[in-house]
């Protein structure tokens, strides 16, 4: 990486993150539970086994769960043709009002970094 996309990074990690709580994805829930019981290899689906384990893995998905996320209000991304990474921070996240669904708020261009 270059010198000026190290830099970035560095000038994103010098903020404190911000945690917040949120209800975890459907595809998240399904992950989660497939992680903690695996899927049953039988010959047919409808055995007794696989479908106990699938009503378990429908009331986990109905289910709600909350995860603790931590996130940066600043972010770098690279622009190529300008060459350049550009840092950019959100207000909603920085304030605290961000909500992925409701209030995801708005990236503007804080500072450049060239190369």
């Amino acid at each position: 990486m270059s010198e000026a996309g190290l830099a970035c990074y560095k000038w994103m990690d010098e903020v404190k993150k911000v945690k917040y709580e949120r209800e975890m994805l459907t595809f998240e829930k399904s992950k989660a539970f497939e992680e903690i019981e695996m899927e049953p290899v039988h010959k047919s689906v409808l055995s007794k086994e696989h479908l106990g384990w699938y009503e378990r893995r429908t009331d986990y998905l109905n289910s709600k769960k909350i995860i603790k996320v931590s996130k940066s209000y600043r972010s770098c991304y690279e622009e190529k043709e300008t060459r350049q990474f550009l840092g950019s921070e959100n207000e909603a996240i920085k304030n605290g009002t961000w909500d992925f669904r409701k209030n995801p708020g708005k990236p503007t261009i804080a500072k450049r970094f060239r190369y």
